[in-house]
C-alpha cells in the first residue's frame, strides 16, 4: 500500500511538473497566439462600437489597433500582424463579452488567459476522467499523456486557443444535468446556448441532445431543454445588439464566416477537415454534398442509438447516456464542418476517453479495446511527417472509428460482476 501510494505521489508530482513546462513554453511562446486576434477585436470593439469588423477593411482597422498596442509588448509579432490581418470571424457575442473581461494591458490578459486555460484544462479532463469512474492512479497517467502527448490540446495550448476553456464550460454545463430536480434541463439549455454563441463549434451538442430526448420520448425534458436553448439564445443575441447597437451585426457575422470559409487558404496539415479531405483524393469540390451526407449518417447514428437506450437503459443511467450523446454530438461539428483546425480535436476527447473507460472496456471484446485504443493515436498524433494528405487522413480516420465504436450501444457507467 505504501508503495502504492509513493508511486501515485511520484506520478502527481511528474504531471505537475510537466504541466508546468507546458505553460512555461506556452507563455513563453508568446508572439504566436489567436488570443491576441481575440483580445484586439474585442478592444477595438469596446473603444470605437462600430459594427464594421466583419470584412477586409474591419479586419485590417483591428489589425492596425493591436499592432499599436502590441508594440510595446513584441515588435516582431506586432509587424507581422499588421501586415497579415487574421479575419475576425469570433461572434459578436464573443467580443461583447470579452470586452467586458479584458483590459488595456494585453501582457497581462495573456498571462491571466494562459492560466485559465490550464486550469480550464485540469478541471475539464480530472471531471471527465471522474465521471467515468477511472481509479485515481489512471486518472493521474492519462491527465500526464493528455498534458504531454494529446497533439490537439497542445496545439490549442500553443495556439492560445479557446477550446480548453470551452470545454471546461461545457462540462460545467453538463454537470447542471447532475441536479435532482426537472429545472436542469432548461438550466443545461441555457447555459449550453451560451456557450455555442462564445464559439459555435459545439452547436451539435443542444442539437443533439435535444433529437436524443425527442427519440427517447422524454416530452418534458425535451420542452424544458429547448426553452433554456431559446432563452440562451436570446439573451445572446440581445447582449450583441445592445453592444454593438444593431440586430444585423449577426448577418454581418455569417456572412463574413462563409467568405472566410469559402476563400480560406488553410494549409493542409492545418485544416483536417473531412470534407477538405474528401475534396483532395476526388479531385473535386464535393464538400457540401458530401457534408450532407456525413451528417445524415450521423444522425441515423444518434437516432438509432437512443431508440435502443429508451428500450435497454434505467433512468439511473440517464446522465452518462446523456454524456454519451454530448460526446458524440461534439465529434460531428468535426466531420461536417469545412474547416477544422487541429485544435478543434480537442472536443473529440471526451468521447475518446469513453470508449477506454472502466465500464465501456467491460463489455467489449479485447479486440474492440485495442481498436478503441488506435483511434484515440489516431486523433493525438501528428502524422503530417508522412504526407499532408495521409496525415489527415490517419485523423479523420480515428474520428469516424471513434463516433462508430461509442455510437454502438447505450453507455451504462455500471460494471457487470465477474463471473
Amino acid at each position: 500500500m505504501a508503495l502504492k501510494k509513493s508511486a501515485i505521489s511520484i506520478l502527481i508530482a511528474a504531471a505537475i511538473s510537466l504541466a508546468s513546462i507546458n505553460a512555461w513554453r506556452a507563455i513563453d511562446y508568446f508572439t504566436v497566439g489567436d488570443f491576441f486576434i481575440y483580445w484586439s477585436g474585442a478592444r477595438y470593439s469596446d473603444t470605437f462600437r462600430l459594427p464594421i469588423i466583419y470584412s477586409k477593411y474591419g479586419d485590417r482597422l483591428v489589425a492596425n489597433y493591436g499592432s499599436i498596442v502590441l508594440a510595446d509588448v513584441d515588435a516582431e509579432f506586432s509587424a507581422k500582424y499588421r501586415q497579415n490581418p487574421p479575419a475576425n470571424t469570433q461572434t459578436p457575442f464573443m467580443y461583447a463579452a470579452l470586452s467586458k473581461i479584458t483590459t488595456p494591458n494585453p501582457a497581462y490578459d495573456f498571462i491571466f488567459y494562459i492560466a485559465i486555460s490550464f486550469l480550464s484544462l485540469a478541471v475539464f479532463a480530472l471531471a471527465l476522467l471522474t465521471a467515468l469512474n477511472f481509479q485515481l492512479s489512471w486518472s493521474i497517467i492519462l491527465l500526464l499523456i493528455i498534458f504531454q502527448f494529446y497533439l490537439p490540446i497542445l496545439n490549442d495550448l500553443d495556439t492560445s486557443n479557446i477550446n480548453c476553456i470551452q470545454m471546461a464550460l461545457v462540462t460545467a454545463a453538463v454537470s447542471l444535468l447532475l441536479i435532482k430536480n426537472k429545472a436542469k434541463y432548461f438550466l443545461f439549455g441555457f447555459f449550453i446556448s451560451l456557450i455555442a454563441a462564445l464559439k459555435p463549434n459545439i452547436i451539435f451538442i443542444p442539437i443533439g441532445l435535444l433529437l436524443s430526448r425527442a427519440m427517447r420520448g422524454q416530452k418534458r425534458e425535451f420542452a424544458l431543454e429547448l426553452g433554456g436553448v431559446a432563452a440562451g439564445a436570446a439573451t445572446a443575441v440581445s447582449v450583441a445588439w445592445i453592444y454593438f447597437g444593431k440586430l444585423s451585426i449577426w448577418l454581418d457575422w455569417v456572412r463574413w464566416v462563409f467568405h472566410y470559409q469559402e476563400t480560406s487558404n488553410a494549409p493542409p496539415e492545418i485544416n483536417v477537415s473531412l470534407p477538405a479531405l474528401l475534396k483532395h483524393f476526388v479531385g473535386v469540390n464535393i464538400s457540401g454534398i458530401a457534408a450532407v451526407l456525413i451528417l445524415a449518417f450521423l444522425i441515423y447514428r444518434i437516432i438509432k442509438l437512443s431508440l435502443s437506450a429508451r428500450k435497454e437503459l434505467s433512468q439511473q443511467d440517464d446522465f452518462f447516456f446523456d454524456m454519451q450523446i454530448c460526446a458524440l454530438s461534439a465529434i460531428v461539428f468535426l466531420l461536417v464542418s469545412k474547416l477544422v483546425w487541429v485544435h478543434y480535436l480537442t472536443q473529440a476527447l471526451p468521447a475518446a476517453l469513453m470508449i477506454i473507460s472502466p465500464a465501456w472496456i467491460s463489455r467489449q471484446s479485447q479486440k474492440a479495446t485495442l481498436l478503441g485504443l488506435a483511434s484515440l493515436l489516431l486523433i493525438s498524433m501528428d502524422f503530417y511527417f508522412l504526407s499532408p494528405a495521409l496525415g489527415k487522413a490517419l485523423n479523420a480516420s480515428g474520428l469516424i472509428a471513434i463516433f462508430l465504436i461509442l455510437s454502438q450501444k447505450p453507455y451504462t457507467a455500471a460494471i457487470p460482476a465477474e463471473k
